[in-house]
């Protein structure tokens, strides 16, 4: 097909892929048990010892979890009010978890924490005695609180004479005014913009046919990790939405973010997990099956209930697309019919250069059936990837041509490669290769590029240039290589 040039994560060769939409799946919180497997459970007697597991983006076989060592509970004083200062904080140790200070008092309660910001916050002690006794008395795992674990700000990336990131555009690099005589136009995005230089008309480059004048081509950039009409309903794609829609197959058409839909699914995911919770209480009350199994999914099943109660409305609605999402396309491409005889029709390509879209990691207070209380890590999740330009993917090569064995697969579309893609579906009206050979054709190109600039150290074949956010250059990027 020639709207997608990524409908599957790339895989190792020594397995079989896995569709797009299954990734997703895997992902999402419909599949929190395969992230809580793989999660670490902490004791706060041993937690500063403890090194938390990370989850892995892919979904491994299941792993036991080991109950935490039990730390004797003393008796619970329920007339203690909640703390409102640090001066009030009468504990006996604190524990560093994951950037994270928790304060334990004499009653082994964590009655405050101190984030990685500095920022105090203290629990309720009273509603930390009534989880312990809830969970003594039903002799059951509760969960107590979640923590969001801030996202810190990366560094900027270097640049390195095996990355070279551009202070300037290059001297080749054409006007818009230039494009414009040629043909082309480039709605630019909020947060990109891609320019274009002169290797690209020369003989045998993609953008040769463009040369002359003759023909049209509009690039749409947009700040979104996929694209769909929902991201399309700003009065500037008017022009070019329609198109997109009529155009069989090439992007999704999704539901609003509305209060309505929002509650349905939150029920609907309410009753999914009430009922894999109620088939795990009976393999308990029956004694069937692993118990230590049979508790880690009894912690996931509340831990998933706990997520889907709390869970804003925003990171709710990305999980549901996620879920049920056949492809999200990165690049689309189509052509928009002349409106007379006298004139050309244009081709139309739109490349999302939007980043991607994660549950944030967490950490929860949990208290088993013996009083104690621990910690689990929850990695985040990754919902849909990057889509926009990166600092560290400048002038990198495509490996595609080095692992060309027949497998089947899509790559996963930082914007640079998938522009090359779609180009290369504008080059191909005659043949009509499959999505295979397109991207072989794109490898090419780059290959190419990368090839004269280690020999000669000519880059005139790196002619799609992106500005990152910090306003520096890069030259191209490379697709995410699959893996051997």
């Amino acid at each position: 097909m020639n709207n997608s040039a990524s409908e599957q994560q790339p895989v190792p060769s020594t397995v079989k892929p896995v569709s797009r939409r299954r990734l997703l799946q895997v992902f999402g919180l419909v599949a929190a048990e395969a992230v809580l497997a793989a999660c670490n459970a902490s004791p706060l007697g041993k937690l500063g010892k403890t090194k938390p597991t990370e989850v892995p983006q892919a979904p491994e076989p299941k792993k036991k979890i080991d109950p935490p060592t039990p730390i004797p509970p003393k008796p619970p004083d329920v007339s203690r009010p909640t703390l409102q200062t640090e001066s009030e904080v009468s504990t006996v140790r604190e524990v560093t978890y994951n950037g994270f200070v928790f304060f334990i008092d004499q009653d082994e309660l964590p009655v405050a924490y101190r984030s990685p910001d500095q920022k105090m916050t203290y629990f309720d002690i009273r509603k930390l005695n009534q989880c312990r006794k809830k969970a003594i008395t039903e002799k059951e795992v509760q969960i107590f609180d979640s923590i969001t674990i801030p996202k810190f700000k990366e560094a900027q990336v270097p640049s390195t004479p095996e990355r070279p990131i551009l202070e300037q555009l290059p001297k080749d690099t054409l006007t818009s005014q230039e494009l414009t005589k040629l043909g082309i136009e480039i709605m630019q995005s909020d947060n990109t913009q891609l320019y274009i230089r002169k290797g690209a008309f020369l003989p045998g480059a993609q953008l040769e046919r463009y040369a002359s004048g003759e023909n049209k081509l509009k690039i749409v950039l947009l700040n979104a990790p996929f694209i769909a009409d929902i991201f399309l309903k700003d009065p500037k794609y008017s022009q070019v939405l329609p198109f997109l829609l009529n155009t069989e197959g090439a992007i999704p058409t999704l539901p609003e973010q509305t209060t309505d839909v929002m509650n349905a699914y939150r029920l609907q995911m309410k009753i999914k997990i009430e009922y894999e919770l109620a088939d795990s209480y009976l393999k308990k009350a029956s004694g069937t099956g692993d118990m230590k199994e049979v508790d880690s999914d009894i912690l996931s099943g509340k831990y998933r209930l706990y997520i889907n109660e709390h869970i804003s409305d925003e990171d709710l609605y990305w999980e549901m697309l996620a879920t049920s999402l056949k492809k999200a396309p990165s690049g689309v491409y189509t052509i928009i019919p002349a409106k007379s005889e006298k004139e050309p029709e244009c081709s139309l390509i739109v490349l999302s250069v939007g980043e991607g879209k994660k549950i944030p990691g967490s950490i929860s207070i949990t208290c088993d059936g013996e009083g104690n209380f621990n910690l689990y890590t929850f990695s985040e999740i990754l919902l849909f990837g990057d889509s926009n330009p990166k600092a560290s993917q400048s002038y990198f090569y495509s490996s595609f041509l080095k692992l060309s064995t027949g497998e089947v697969y899509k790559f996963e579309g930082p914007s640079g490669f998938t522009l090359r893609h779609e180009v290369e579906h504008d080059k191909d009206r005659e043949r009509e290769l499959d999505e295979y050979h397109i991207d072989e054709e794109a490898a090419k190109t780059l290959d190419g590029a990368h090839k004269q600039w280690k020999e000669k150290g000519i880059d005139t074949g790196y002619y799609y240039v992106f500005r990152l956010p910090d306003g520096r250059y890069i030259l191209t990027e490379k697709e995410t290589s699959p893996k051997t």
